[in-house]
């Protein structure tokens, strides 16, 4: 199993270690996103611990791990590919340690958890989306904060990401 054994992926190029490794990320995000408790986030934490191992045993896997980023519109590939930026980011900012890499994926693969209390009808709407439903999807970062809140073992650097993940530079 990826998630719980890295050394599994051994014998695999650092490219296909990385698609294997996004392929279980899209199944935990999803899972997540169905059923946010403890059980699937720490699958979550296990993922991004797995994408983080592969980054530190093999610095050069941070190019593979950056094409990981879609541009998909669907929010899983879409958290699993701020995920991986997050980590890249962090990395090149100069987080070292693995706990703060994988906070920073764990944060990037959380961010948008709140859009499960966002309708389905407002997050896939072809169009630009009205007034209303424009003040419901503004929600997602407060839900996706209220969603986590109480799990201790989610750091608080994580919690904070989800809520002001959309904060501007005024505070806003």
């Amino acid at each position: 199993d990826l998630l719980v054994h890295p050394r599994a992926t051994a014998h695999l190029t650092p490219e296909r270690r990385m698609e294997a490794l996004r392929r279980s990320a899209m199944i935990v995000v999803e899972d997540i996103f169905e059923r946010p408790d403890e059980e699937n986030l720490k699958r979550g934490i296990k993922i991004v611990s797995s994408f983080v191992h592969a980054l530190m045993k093999d610095p050069k896997s941070y190019l593979f791990l950056s094409r990981l980023s879609s541009h998909d519109p669907y929010t899983l590939q879409h958290s699993v590919g701020t995920a991986a930026n997050c980590i890249v980011l962090a990395k090149k900012a100069g987080v070292s340690s693995e706990e703060g890499l994988v906070d920073a994926g764990f944060a990037g693969l959380l961010h948008d958890i709140g859009k499960v209390k966002v309708r389905t009808e407002v997050i896939n709407k072809p169009g630009p989306l009205d007034d209303d439903e424009w003040v419901e999807m503004k929600k997602h970062s407060e839900e996706g904060f209220h969603l986590i809140a109480d799990q201790q073992f989610i750091s608080e650097r994580v919690k904070r990401a989800i809520l002001e993940h959309h904060e501007d530079k005024t505070g806003k």
